[in-house]
């Protein structure tokens, strides 16, 4: 009726959301569909910069992206909000598993970067949701760095999320040299779940057989990072893999393990020592 009466179909609200966008947002997708029959405009932006597929997108309204797509320009699929980022993006940050297959079968780019330099999968391993899992399954590049160089499982170790890293462990998704490939810093991922103080991660990593006798190009251990910034539960994981005499072996800078970890507890200098840490030492460091 209001239609009917000539009402503003493209009206806005003080936060530029048409009624477009708020039916697209709720899934009333027979409102939408009345709308779009009296051309309100798809690519209308509200006050973020979003378009009605990034509101679709973004609330997880499948049905209402598979309708606004068909209505909408052929190119659309591609258009940012102001933050950057795509109606997949959002889609893959919010864990809607039905817009991304409809995004997919509508040639979103799966591997795109956001303005940001993060793609679908990045997002989803920093947000540790079950998108990982069909991202991957739909051709995401677990490889793909963002702009300062760091892989979608880097980010989930940072996150401390042990179950997407399991997810980008698999065996097809690892680089060509493998699970102890070092980063652009020269550390391995257990290097880094150990600085990051992720117990869950390292176990995780320990179990996909990352090595803990691998070195960084510092010369340092996993376990000479875990000690230096004090990750009780990491050195506990770690020291079981350490190979006989490596609990004595000192970085680049002439630093043991223990060195690194000058103001333990009791209980875990303890622990070191039980693995036979030498207190003594030839290189420049203090004896703690």
């Amino acid at each position: 009726m209001l239609l009917n009466s000539g009402a503003g179909i493209n009206l806005s609200a003080e936060n530029g959301t048409t009624a477009l966008h708020m039916a697209a947002e709720q899934g009333y997708i027979q409102c939408t569909m009345l709308l779009l029959r009296f051309q309100a405009n798809g690519l209308a932006k509200d006050s973020s910069g979003g378009m009605v597929l990034h509101t679709a997108a973004s609330k997880g309204r499948a049905a209402c992206v598979e309708l606004l797509l068909k209505s909408m320009p052929e190119g659309c699929i591609h258009l940012r909000n102001d933050d950057g980022y795509a109606p997949i993006h959002l889609a893959a940050k919010k864990n809607h598993a039905a817009c991304l297959e409809v995004l997919h079968k509508a040639n979103a780019d799966i591997n795109e970067a956001a303005s940001d330099g993060l793609s679908p999968l990045h997002l989803a391993a920093r947000k540790c949701t079950a998108s990982v899992k069909q991202l991957l399954q739909l051709g995401a590049d677990a490889s793909a760095v963002t702009s300062d160089g760091r892989t979608a499982a880097q980010l989930a170790i940072e996150a401390g999320h042990a179950g997407c890293l399991k997810q980008l462990l698999q065996k097809q998704y690892l680089p060509a040299d493998g699970i102890d490939a070092h980063d652009n810093n020269g550390r391995t991922l257990l290097h880094l779940a150990a600085q990051k103080g992720k117990p869950s991660c390292v176990r995780v990593l320990l179990d996909a057989d990352a090595s803990a006798e691998v070195t960084d190009d510092n010369g340092a251990l996993p376990v000479h990072l875990a000690a230096q910034e004090g990750s009780e539960a990491c050195v506990e994981l770690l020291l079981p893999k350490m190979p006989e005499g490596a609990i004595n072996s000192a970085d680049n800078d002439g630093y043991k393990p223990l060195h690194r970890w000058a103001r333990l507890t009791e209980h875990f200098v303890r622990s070191f020592l039980s693995c036979e840490a030498s207190v003594s030492s030839d290189t420049p460091p203090k004896t703690p």
